[in-house]
């Protein structure tokens, strides 16, 4: 947001007229860096619909908002799920997230409290859903909804301090079909509500549980998220997904244009039944080889990608 004098000197030297445009990735919503025009960003307004307080608000999605000057005691019927929401700036991934189990004691949830009111002075407090962590993938236009997905989403809880940590993704995620279809359409419903209400159109992840009771979202990500790194793996012979976005932010008409590429890179995906796996603290990590049995394969990989954490899908 400020960069330093030396930062400045090296733009300078690279760019000597400050003609340059500048990518920044499509989480910002800086209009400028260095005196040069940023292309790709998201509008404030864009932006500022990834707090998990507004989107609560704006998209009608389940949990409560709770001050934590009135602490976390009376809410808490555990397990449960907290999320802060900074003062500050937008939470990212899982930063600011915990899993209280129902054995927490009154002190160290007051604890957590503690820890939380450094950033935060609200959190949203849910129940926990008990299912498969999912994230669809895709990109929404002024005319349609491209989904990508779904994926299972790498969750994994440390049982000293409860963070939650969500750590890579793997696919194909096991639902049949009917399941599938039926958080698409939750998807799909979520995300056209989101362009029409702020505008938004771009890349998204959306990120949930699917449990008995259908698909129960979490969050949604308006911009290029890290697992679209796997999906621009199994599509390669089609532009980065980072470049479709790019586009749509900056062309007003490219949504009509575009719309084959889109639906030709999901018919690609879907068809691509190989199993793969993305960790983002280590993207060249080896999974274990497929044998006979998948669901091994897939409890290694999770495993793996927990360390010394619990799998959420365990």
């Amino acid at each position: 947001e400020h960069p330093t004098q030396e930062i400045r000197q090296l733009v300078d030297s690279l760019d000597p007229a400050g003609t340059a445009l500048v990518y920044a990735g499509s989480f910002t919503s800086a209009r400028q860096f260095c005196g040069r025009q940023i292309i790709g960003n998201r509008s404030i307004k864009s932006m500022e619909a990834e707090r998990k307080d507004v989107q609560r608000e704006l998209l009608a999605l389940p949990g409560a908002i709770v001050s934590l000057v009135d602490g976390l005691g009376l809410h808490c019927g555990a397990p449960t799920v907290v999320q802060g929401v900074p003062d500050r700036g937008v939470a990212m991934a899982t930063s600011h997230t915990y899993l209280i189990p129902d054995s927490a004691s009154r002190g160290a949830i007051d604890e957590l409290v503690t820890k939380l009111s450094q950033d935060c002075s609200r959190v949203v407090v849910s129940p926990f859903n008990a299912g498969l962590p999912c994230t669809f993938y895709g990109i929404v236009t002024e005319t349609t909804v491209i989904d990508f997905g779904p994926v299972e989403a790498l969750v994994s809880w440390d049982p000293q301090d409860w963070r939650i940590h969500a750590p890579g993704i793997l696919r194909p995620a096991m639902l049949d079909r009917s399941m599938a279809e039926s958080a698409r359409y939750v998807v799909h419903n979520v995300v056209r509500l989101l362009r029409d209400r702020v505008g938004y159109v771009g890349a998204f992840g959306v990120d949930g549980t699917v449990t008995l009771a259908g698909y129960i979202i979490h969050e949604v990500n308006p911009r290029v998220c890290a697992g679209f790194a796997l999906l621009d793996q199994l599509c390669p012979a089609i532009a980065p997904f980072a470049a479709f976005d790019l586009v749509l932010r900056e062309v007003p008409d490219a949504s009509g244009p575009l719309k084959d590429s889109l639906e030709r890179a999901a018919a690609m995906i879907a068809s691509n039944t190989a199993f793969l796996c993305r960790l983002w603290e280590n993207p060249a990590y080896p999974p274990p080889t497929i044998g006979s049995d998948v669901d091994t394969w897939m409890r290694q990989v999770r495993a793996a990608a927990a360390g010394n954490h619990v799998p959420l899908t365990e």
